[in-house]
């Protein structure tokens, strides 16, 4: 029984920790992907004054493809971080990197 009670006080914030890192890896890579989107675009349109007679352009899948799969990735080794911090104890986590 007294198992059952430790097993239940850990077992949510546990799952707190590895969301917040979640949710901390996706928001990173969305703005690091919408900073790319950017600068992509800035470069199409260097390229669009130096070549005039070519048109550059990002069309709108291709740019939610790139986001989705900035996301995606952020996510996938966001998640490996995520559990390996929720399984160690505070202290633990503090004096080893």
């Amino acid at each position: 029984m007294a198992e059952e009670k430790n097993k239940r006080k850990k077992w949510p914030v546990a799952v707190g920790i590895a969301g917040v890192v979640v949710v901390a890896a996706a928001v990173t890579d969305t703005w690091g992907g919408v900073a790319g989107m950017a600068l992509s675009q800035l470069v199409l349109t260097i390229l669009n004054a130096v070549f005039t007679d070519y048109h550059f352009a990002i069309s709108l899948s291709v740019g939610g493809l790139a986001l989705g799969f900035s996301v995606g990735v952020g996510l996938i080794f966001g998640i490996y971080p995520a559990n390996k911090a929720a399984k160690l104890k505070p202290i633990n986590a503090l004096r080893y990197e």
